[in-house]
């Protein structure tokens, strides 16, 4: 048995070493931290501020203003509502502008609800008879090729609901290169682990 799914067993080991465990007690946000968003890389550099805390983005530079004495993980939540309100219509529009193709082949599949949560094991999940797609917040970080694979990952799923071959059959009508697509985002997921720390 372990023979036969040899391949699925590789496939799933590699995935959860893409989800580090964050280190306990360490701030994770500091000054020099390398976040991607969007896909593109950005330093953080923190700073105090005795008027608006907030979060800016200039060049290569991620700023984060905080009230003095804030704790370490304040700069965290600050950065989450940042990432919240900017890019979730990004991964929206993602969404629409795939869904036709998908709506072409099941004409009576409607637009589903799509919600944003952070998420520890995967990068989405599709409840097909509520018509509703949930995508992991850690997409904020990512470049739109690889947001296009989830969104149509999970977008397959309103028409195969496990991960059969006949699954992947369906994702490949819709995205001929998933297979390259699928390793592009677990090698963007190990060149900044820290992306799972948010």
């Amino acid at each position: 048995f372990i023979c036969q799914k040899e391949a699925f067993i590789r496939a799933a080991q590699a995935k959860f070493a893409a989800f580090p465990a964050a280190k306990e007690n360490e701030p994770f946000l500091t000054n020099g931290t390398v976040i991607p968003i969007l896909g593109e890389p950005k330093t953080v550099s923190l700073f105090t501020t005795v008027l608006y805390e907030s979060v800016s983005i200039a060049g290569d530079t991620l700023a984060i203003a905080v009230r003095p004495n804030a704790k370490p993980e304040h700069a965290v939540f600050l950065l989450e509502s940042y990432l919240k309100r900017e890019c979730t219509a990004k991964i929206t529009a993602v969404c629409r502008r795939e869904f036709p193709r998908f709506a072409a082949v099941k004409p009576d599949l409607i637009f589903p609800k799509i919600t944003m949560r952070r998420m520890t094991s995967r990068y989405g999940s599709c409840n097909a008879s509520k018509c509703a797609v949930t995508f992991n917040t850690v997409l904020y970080h990512m470049p739109e090729s690889l947001m296009e694979y989830v969104v149509c990952h999970e977008f397959s799923h309103f028409f195969v609901q496990n991960h059969s071959e006949a699954f992947y059959r369906r994702l490949s009508y819709f995205l001929p290169d998933w297979q390259e697509r699928k390793q592009g985002l677990a090698f963007f997921c190990s060149k900044y682990p820290q992306i799972w720390e948010l």
